[in-house]
């Protein structure tokens, strides 16, 4: 808004059915010579104070539209009482029709640019998973040519803990520490035994705690 000497306007709705809120219904335009006085419409108190507040007298308010209707209004006045001609009139709603593509053109820009940012934070997600993999891929490939190079099961194991950034651990099927490597954090044996149990009968790797996983160790 410009031109305004008070607060009462910002955020206010006009009331329906009150002053010139018939527009966004009818899409016609509004207007009157001096509001105050003006008996053709129905007044609402909260909406006579602003424009009592502002001292305006002709009022003209035309549609903003665009695309299938009105979705809000343009107003114009003036302190003094004003009869506004129909090429004012015209013009005005000329201008609201202008008005009315430039502010949808900005909200469809606003959109395409909140979409814009969701696309790419769902490419960059999908790049950062693509890269994870690869380097699972990486230190698969790594860890099998180490097995065929006939290296022991320590040395496999802190390859593997190296390889993947965290302590390993690699237990019997009694439970029995086989491989470890520094940083491990010994649990009890009920526990280990549960998280063996689960692990095989899920066939894959399972998460014990918060940090901690478990994964069957498989033949063929």
């Amino acid at each position: 808004s410009d031109g305004h000497v008070s607060s009462f306007h910002v955020g206010m709705q006009i009331p329906h059915g009150a002053g010139s809120s018939d527009v966004l219904t009818t899409s016609a335009p509004f207007w009157s010579a001096d509001y105050l006085s003006d008996a053709r419409f129905p007044h609402h108190e909260r909406l006579d104070e602003m424009v009592r507040a502002e001292e305006l007298r002709g009022i003209m308010a035309v549609p903003l539209s665009h695309g299938s209707g009105p979705f809000g209004v343009l107003h114009v006045a003036d302190r003094e009482p004003r009869h506004f001609s129909a090429d004012e009139v015209s013009l005005m709603s000329s201008l609201g029709d202008l008005a009315g593509a430039v502010i949808e053109k900005a909200w469809l820009m606003d959109r395409t640019a909140a979409e814009m940012e969701m696309l790419q934070r769902r490419t960059d997600e999908a790049e950062a998973g693509h890269r994870q993999w690869q380097e699972v891929g990486d230190i698969n490939e790594f860890l099998m040519s180490q097995v065929l190079s006939g290296c022991d099961l320590q040395s496999l194991v802190e390859e593997a803990s190296d390889g993947l950034g965290g302590a390993l651990t690699v237990c019997a099927g009694d439970g029995t520490v086989l491989a470890t490597t520094a940083g491990a954090q010994p649990d009890d044996d009920l526990m280990i035994s549960r998280a063996m149990m689960d692990a095989h009968a899920a066939g894959k790797a399972i998460r014990v705690k918060n940090g901690v996983w478990a994964a069957p160790v498989l033949m063929g």
